[in-house]
């Protein structure tokens, strides 16, 4: 009993909160809706806000992911609770789980500073197999809250002895300043660059109850009123664990980077167009799909005092393009069976909408994330008209009804961010897209609506590219891409041959031994 005791008894408390700011649009979704295929979860209020279990989600991963050397599983463990589960060679009891000792509220909307909480529509669709169809009953549409928006982060960790504490506290004061300095990525579709945060002026408060007067401050804490300290100024929260001040002054370095970030400049030196149909400010039938951007550098370089409107591409538009032009990669230049390219495709960008349904492969998450493009450079400032009309071809009249116009935009130059996993044996992927890239870049694939006419033809800037082509049209830069390929290949081979001995032996003719499927 005593030992029990000695485990739980409390050390500290450390009260965290800050402003989290959305750097993207964002989804944490729900599907009670009639009108939507998914919308955004919402308070009492009506107001869209941040559950306590999608952050904590996203905490937990994001520790996870920086390795075991920088944030131990059982530290992990003691922060965000364990399920019971049994021991090898001991009864089930002896491990009954740990409740999480960090606790994360619900992050409500902080509306300062002209901000707003801007919920938008957006279509998203499966592609068939040619990649320029719609797959059958694969449109869909979801809410989204714009970037810029605010929300109160709270966090309290409560520190036990036995637990780990010091340990805690040092990943927790990691965790701060990653947040500080990286993004986190919270709700749905991280892969395609939604839900990306940024942690602004955090501040702490602490009471360790080895203090005296330590049991009034913690019945007196109140979120509003405690006198919080700004999270720099105290050097973190390491000062829990010494008497000492002075060791509060080391330096607290973020968690390892997950991904390496590339970012490719590119050019769309014609029309472009995302299309957005839900503009009810706008004469046009579909225009450009843009988003909000706030901050006083937005503003100040508009010459305006509001939000600042920019047309967006979208992390989805990219990732259907670049899957599209993968395909095509493999299938015509590499000429490999389409097996491999299935599992090429869905270790890099995630399985399809396809693999899924009709069961040939189990739904794997993307491999690589790619951002939402913001334009912030095209030839005017906003989209402009274009009228198009349907001709009949017996008649060259116009067909009655078929007279449409579109807002688009006209000489892009942009960036597109992708993060690919900072592992070796993940090389490939960079390869693969970076193989892509260039496929698009001798225009063999387009971005967005209306290609057949011209739009959406995008030159991919050299600079950041690993992969290139000479002038004699040879590829260099694919040596990791080549084995994968090689690996993949043996895979799929050795699956074939499993799957015909079953066949065999299920009509009860199986051959004495697999060599003889393999040679017969």
């Amino acid at each position: 009993m005593s030992s029990i005791i000695e485990r739980n008894r409390l050390k500290a408390f450390v009260w965290i909160k800050g402003k989290l700011v959305a750097q993207s649009a964002f989804l944490t979704q729900s599907y009670d809706n009639e009108i939507y295929d998914s919308i955004v979860l919402r308070d009492a209020a009506g107001r869209p806000y941040v559950p306590g279990t999608s952050l904590a989600g996203a905490l937990r991963v994001r520790m996870q992911e920086a390795g075991t050397s920088d944030a131990p599983p059982e530290v992990v463990e003691a922060m965000f609770g364990s399920e019971a589960r049994e021991k090898a060679g001991s009864a089930p009891s002896n491990d009954e789980g740990l409740q999480s000792a960090l606790i994360v509220n619900e992050c409500y909307a902080l509306l300062e500073d002209g901000r707003e909480q801007r919920i938008s529509i957006r279509d998203g669709i499966a592609l068939s197999e040619d990649e320029r169809t719609v797959a059958p009953r694969a449109l869909y549409d979801y809410e989204v809250v714009e970037a810029g928006a605010a929300y109160e982060l709270r966090l309290e960790l409560i520190v036990r002895d036995g637990r780990h504490p010091a340990e805690q506290v040092a990943l927790l004061d990691r965790l701060v300043k990653t947040l500080l300095d990286d993004d986190l990525i919270v709700g749905a579709k991280g892969s395609r660059g939604l839900g990306r945060f940024r942690l602004e002026s955090p501040e702490v408060y602490v009471v360790k109850l080895s203090d005296d007067g330590a049991r009034d401050a913690y019945r007196d804490f109140d979120w509003s009123t405690s006198a919080f300290s700004p999270w720099e100024e105290v050097g973190g929260i390491q000062k829990v664990l010494t008497d000492s001040e002075n060791n509060t002054e080391s330096t607290i370095t973020p968690l390892p980077p997950c991904w390496d970030v590339v970012r490719y400049d590119i050019k769309v030196p014609g029309s472009l167009l995302i299309r957005d149909y839900r503009r009810p400010d706008l004469m046009a039938d579909a225009t450009m799909l843009t988003t909000t951007r706030y901050g006083k550098d937005e503003q100040a370089s508009n010459g305006s005092s509001k939000p600042v409107r920019y047309p967006l591409i979208p992390g989805t538009s990219w990732g259907g393009l670049l899957r599209g032009a993968v395909r095509r990669v493999l299938k015509d230049d590499f000429g490999l069976d389409a097996s491999v390219c299935q599992a090429l495709l869905a270790r890099c960008f995630g399985a399809d909408y396809h693999e899924v349904k009709q069961k040939k492969s189990e739904a794997l998450a993307s491999g690589v994330l790619i951002d939402e493009t913001v334009v912030k450079k095209c030839a005017y400032t906003g989209p402009i008209d274009v009228t198009r009309t349907a001709l009949d071809r017996f008649t060259g009249g116009v067909v009655a009804g078929h007279l449409f116009t579109d807002g688009v935009i006209v000489a892009v130059t942009a960036q597109l961010t992708v993060r690919y996993p900072r592992d070796d044996a993940s090389r490939w992927m960079r390869q693969l897209v970076e193989l892509a890239l260039l496929d698009v870049d001798e225009g063999f694939a387009a971005l967005g609506g209306e290609v057949s006419v011209g739009r959406g033809l995008v030159e991919v800037g050299s600079s950041a590219m690993s992969v290139r082509m000479d002038d004699k049209g040879n590829v260099t830069g694919v040596e990791d891409l080549l084995e994968k390929i090689r690996e993949l290949e043996d895979e799929v081979r050795d699956l074939d041959k499993k799957h015909e001995l079953e066949k065999a032996r299920e009509s009860n003719s199986a051959p004495e031994s697999e060599e003889a499927v393999a040679h017969g």
